[in-house]
């Protein structure tokens, strides 16, 4: 009998690296016939979920796939000599060295939900006939890097205002203004958010909540039409009471700290991975009103030339109560913008990137 083994090089590769696979084919008892050892190399984005649908009758179950192959490799190792049809291996371990290069195309591995990006190595040790092959398969992991330079743009404050109808004569809003001071970070780096909360209701604002999200969307087809479904995540969840009386405003500032996870996933033509900052603040009656406000952010692998310096917040936000006139205080909300964000000049030497263990 025999066992076959895979070994790499190093545990996770590049687009455009060469992969250095060992394969080992080892042999005990008594020699081994085979006709031939052949590897194949396979890496494919796959995307697929069911959905069962019932008329009271009769169920229909349809199924939504789709697939996109990025790497489809397969060669001999070894072959019978002089066009036999098989051949004797003897007794040890035979080393063989299998060598290939990744596409520029290749996405990061990725796995959850509804789809995957694997690749992996594939040997099989080709018996005589009515004999069992002897089969062995090892993933390897590769990792795009997102360089933010070319996905960086200029965050714009995200300003929501949703009208109340408690009663008839008794109107009013909620305006809620989110600013983030850069737009691209780093896992491990951290997002300054601030948000300035404008209450022109009869009930006060007792509740703020503030996420980061990751976002996946899934692409996969049934018949010819294609279909989406999308999963978010909560990496960061945290809520604090906030106590915005009628007719007052807040200021309210926390940093968000990035954990480690994969990347903005935006080259498959299947799956999608976007993220971004939601901050919700709400009413605590027993039909309380909630406004959001959401901020894109992009998380990648390759810094920009500046970062955005740490803050100093307070404890608690400070609270500032309305002492002018509605038309001031209007103008004193509106008249803050980004160009109110200060400048950075100091380089990004941050290096801390994602690691997979």
């Amino acid at each position: 009998m025999g066992e076959v083994y895979v070994a790499y090089d190093k545990q996770q590769y590049a687009p455009g690296d060469t992969v250095s696979a060992r394969i080992s084919v080892c042999v005990w008892g008594s020699p081994l016939k085979i006709c031939s050892i052949r590897c194949s190399v396979l890496g494919i984005a796959l995307v697929k979920w069911e959905e069962s649908q019932s008329n009271g009758k009769t169920n229909t179950t349809k199924h939504y796939s789709s697939t996109h192959t990025y790497l489809s490799l397969s060669h001999y190792l070894l072959l019978p000599p002089d066009e036999k049809k098989s051949m004797y291996l003897p007794i040890g371990t035979h080393n063989f060295q299998y060598k290939f290069v990744l596409p520029l195309t290749c996405d990061s591995t990725y796995q959850n939900g509804y789809g995957k990006i694997k690749y992996k190595c594939m040997v099989e040790v080709v018996r005589a006939i009515f004999r069992c092959n002897i089969r062995a398969k090892e993933r390897f992991f590769v990792y795009r890097q997102v360089d933010l330079r070319a996905l960086y743009f200029v965050p714009t404050p995200v300003i929501e205002t949703k009208e109340t109808f408690f009663l008839p004569l008794n109107k009013g809003s909620f305006t809620m203004k989110g600013v983030i001071h850069d737009a691209c970070y780093l896992p491990g780096q951290t997002i300054h958010l601030e948000a300035s909360i404008y209450n022109r209701s009869p009930r006060t604002i007792s509740w703020i909540e503030v996420r980061l999200v990751e976002v996946t969307i899934f692409t996969a087809f049934y018949g010819t039409t294609p279909y989406q479904r999308v999963m978010k995540n909560r990496l960061v969840n945290s809520q604090d009471h906030l106590h915005v009386a009628p007719g007052s405003d807040y200021f309210y500032a926390r940093n968000i700290s990035i954990p480690q996870f994969n990347p903005t996933h935006n080259t498959c033509p299947y799956i999608t991975v976007k993220y971004y900052v939601k901050v919700l603040i709400s009413t605590s009656s027993c039909f309380g009103t909630k406004l959001a406000v959401k901020i894109p952010v992009v998380i990648g692998t390759i810094p920009v030339s500046h970062y955005n310096p740490s803050r100093t917040i307070l404890p608690s936000p400070q609270l500032a109560e309305r002492t002018k006139s509605v038309e001031s205080s209007d103008a004193l909300f509106n008249s803050c913008s980004e160009s109110d964000a200060p400048e950075y000049s100091k380089f990004n030497d941050r290096s801390r990137l994602l690691t997979v263990d």
